[in-house]
């Protein structure tokens, strides 16, 4: 009897034994793939995890274009049209950010004063196209314009040259338009431009356009 029990009691204990070298056996195998799977998370994951703790990576804020210039032209135009004449009506046409005036049955105005990376004065008299032979006219109504509504200096330097014939008539090779530009003595470097300006017909109408400009 004493032999059989202790046959049960070593049989038990070996038992036993091939128990737990087969947990340990399991969990060695086991743990070595719990650490090879957090090894190779994607990179698309690895940045998601870093997006979500606060940290970005490689991004690049859009470029946003900024205006030299304020951009104001409905301001600039209105308040040149009121400096000219403080009751005169007119229509603003939000297309072309410019002022509309009629100035008399026949006669009539386009302003507009203003631009983000370019500050223009530009302004356009409308007259009957029997005017278009009437070139010392049409030159004068060219100062009037300058004189009337532009500043900066272009109001100034225009009228100037004109009372002082310092501008040509420039080639073109259209009969229905012409092309004026001043004879600028001063050589120094600056960043106005004086464009002319220039007559043209267009259907029954003569349009004469002065333009100047900051770059």
């Amino acid at each position: 009897m004493m032999k059989q029990a202790l046959l049960l009691i070593f049989c038990s204990f070996l038992i036993s034994c091939s128990k737990t070298s087969e947990a340990t056996s399991s969990q060695e195998k086991t743990e070595p793939s719990s650490v090879s799977a957090i090894d190779t998370i994607p990179n698309t994951m690895q940045r998601r995890a870093s997006s979500a703790s606060g940290i970005q990576e490689d991004v690049e804020e859009p470029e946003v274009e900024e205006c030299v210039f304020d951009t104001s032209t409905y301001h600039f135009t209105t308040e040149a049209i009121k400096k000219y004449d403080k009751n005169q009506d007119f229509h603003w046409d939000k297309q072309s950010s410019s002022a509309l005036v009629k100035l008399n049955a026949t006669d009539s105005l386009i302003l507009s004063i203003g631009g983000c990376n370019h500050f223009t004065y530009s302004a356009t008299y409308v007259t009957d196209k029997a005017k278009f032979s009437d070139r010392k006219f049409l030159i004068q109504k060219a100062k009037w314009l300058a004189k009337s509504f532009f500043s900066q200096g272009f109001d100034e330097k225009y009228v100037y040259s004109i009372e002082n014939n310092l501008y040509r008539l420039e080639e073109t090779q259209r009969d229905d338009f012409l092309w004026y530009t001043i004879i600028d003595k001063d050589t120094a470097e600056t960043n106005y431009t004086y464009e002319g300006w220039t007559i043209e017909k267009v259907g029954g109408k003569v349009r004469l356009n002065l333009i100047g400009s900051i770059n």
